[in-house]
């Protein structure tokens, strides 16, 4: 069940592009597999399971509820890829925001005491989180204490104001390992729990994920993660393709698009080497969707600047379908084909346009839509961003930048002023000949 990348038309098979490398994506991969892979796989059970399995043998089904979900980064979209992707009736609102409006929108339609609710944060520290469950908490009556039999704390053991919290009300604890950062955490209760809540074994999708990862350490030639990460980095160092474009054709696995995008801007955007040499150098990753964005995103793919290199993501047999009858709507070629026939045609389509204009692009199929096989997706790609950190050499595992600005959002919200934060004086937009058009001040 593990996925294929199909490279017909990569950036090294594109003559127009001249490789100025006689080597092969793939012995690149492998001559920098042994270092690049090498943290990630000493995480071992941590990464791939991070005691889930307990967690599971110990829960007891209730039935399914809707899940209310305080997290967020990390600690949030490995959850929804999975209930996305595996949990078709899964009622997962996912508060991920500090926006009044998402809270809201989270028990829009739902009874506060049907629900089971997660608050996932591995730092227990998580400002987004923190603030929005003190809220939830004082919303819901007795507060969450009174309802502790569906209240679930995905937090690292250790000192930290979700840990106190969830001691001193007699919440579950399920802890998080603190070697496995968010992004890279879709394999513990971060990612997984929702299968729990829903009586699914995750064994399934670990065995998939731990498939792949053996094959990216034993044959990294036929790894398709391997050569993924390696491609997309050298497409950008080498002909500056920085712009990586996820695109499933499927919209389960329209989560996977934006978790995508934490996974490679989080991972390889970066100011400094990893000998602290200044580079201020990644990736810029988007989002996008198949069919849908034909009608937008891939104008741009087709026509714009040539330096987007789109991923497309398949599945080649469809987990439902349905028949289009003959009907004045549809021209005779489309009556009597499926809608996953279409979807298909679309995508490769889509491919055989870029690539009539040297334009590259690639493919990651799967062979069905389960938790296998998407554990081995997931897994894929984890390989393919500590590969691309090589490439870029940088630290696939911090992030200064985010650090840093969580900083400085708690030193501003000391200096609050009359009920609002004290904003620098806005100076107004201008024009590239700097004629303003608009100037205010702070109050």
């Amino acid at each position: 069940m593990l996925p294929a990348l199909d490279e017909r038309h990569s950036p090294f098979r594109m003559p127009t592009l001249g490789a100025p490398l006689a080597e092969t994506a793939a012995r690149i991969g492998r001559a920098v597999h042994g270092d690049a892979l090498r943290r990630l796989t000493e995480l071992g059970p941590d990464l791939v399971g991070g005691g889930v399995e307990a967690v599971f043998e110990r829960h007891v089904v209730r039935g399914p509820r809707p899940i209310v979900w305080i997290g967020v980064g990390g600690s949030a979209l490995g959850a929804q890829v999975i209930a996305e992707a595996l949990l078709p009736d899964c009622d997962l609102r996912v508060i991920d925001n500090t926006d009044p409006a998402c809270l809201a929108r989270a028990f829009r339609g739902v009874d506060p005491s049907d629900c089971h609710f997660v608050l996932a944060s591995k730092s227990g520290t998580t400002l987004e989180t923190c603030a929005a469950a003190a809220v939830v908490d004082g919303l819901l009556p007795g507060g969450f204490a009174a309802h502790r039999d569906r209240v679930h704390v995905l937090v690292a053991e250790g000192d930290s104001p979700l840990h106190a919290f969830a001691q001193v009300n007699g919440l579950e604890v399920v802890p998080l390992p603190r070697t496995v950062g968010g992004r890279y955490s879709v394999f513990t209760p971060a990612g997984l729990l929702p299968l729990v809540l829903h009586g699914r074994d995750p064994a399934d999708i670990l065995a998939g994920a731990a498939a792949a990862l053996e094959l990216a350490r034993a044959e990294p030639d036929a790894c398709p993660g391997v050569r993924l990460g390696v491609t997309l980095a050298l497409a950008h160092r080498l002909w500056g393709m920085g712009t990586h474009v996820l695109m499933p054709y499927t919209s389960e696995l329209q989560r996977f698009a934006d978790w995508f995008v934490q996974l490679w801007a989080e991972s390889l955007g970066k100011r400094n080497a990893r000998r602290g040499t200044l580079v201020e150098t990644g990736p810029t990753p988007l989002a996008a969707l198949g069919s849908t964005d034909q009608h937008s995103m891939v104008q741009l793919l087709v026509e714009g600047p040539r330096d987007k290199l789109p991923v497309f993501v398949t599945i080649a047999r469809p987990s439902r379908d349905f028949a289009v009858p003959r009907s004045m709507l549809v021209p005779d070629v489309v009556a009597a084909r499926t809608l996953g026939e279409l979807l298909a045609v679309q995508c490769a389509a889509t491919a055989t346009s870029l690539a009539e204009d040297g334009r590259p692009s690639l493919r990651v199929e799967l062979p069905m839509l389960t938790a296998e096989s998407l554990g081995a997706t997931l897994a894929t790609f984890l390989v393919a961003t500590v590969v691309a950190a090589e490439i870029y050499d940088v630290d696939a595992f911090d992030q200064p930048g985010v650090e840093r600005g969580k900083r400085i959002a708690v030193d501003r919200l000391t200096t609050m002023r009359g009920g609002h934060v004290a904003a620098p004086p806005f100076t107004g937009l201008r024009t590239s000949g700097g004629t303003p058009f608009a100037r205010a001040t702070s109050a």
